[in-house]
């Protein structure tokens, strides 16, 4: 999963996740829970820079992948913003849910 590109962004990530949850039959997910074409369709991006090792926490992770970004733009949030694939505002709405400085 961290290989893959997600094009949609922390929504796709998320909704891939929540699909997976309720769907396994197991209660630790594993490599058959991922749907195929997020298998087979994998290209390093942020995210697999972020999230490899990282647990099931979407709050967790969702957090990571916003501060990495920012890191990444140098504090820019214009630029992490564009790097996570979401609009300024919602980045600083999700700065404030998350209590990021």
């Amino acid at each position: 999963m961290t290989a893959y590109d997600w094009p949609g962004n922390i929504r796709e990530l998320k909704n891939c996740v929540e699909r997976m949850v309720v769907l396994a039959r197991n209660p630790v997910l594993q490599l058959e829970n991922v749907p195929i074409n997020i298998r087979e369709k994998s290209s390093p991006g942020i995210s697999s820079k972020i999230l490899s090792g990282s647990s099931c926490d979407l709050t967790k992770n969702e957090k990571t992948l916003i501060i990495k970004a920012l890191e990444e733009a140098g504090g820019n949030r214009t630029k992490a913003a564009e790097l996570l694939g979401i609009s300024r505002r919602t980045l600083h709405r999700k700065l404030h849910e998350y209590q990021i400085e």
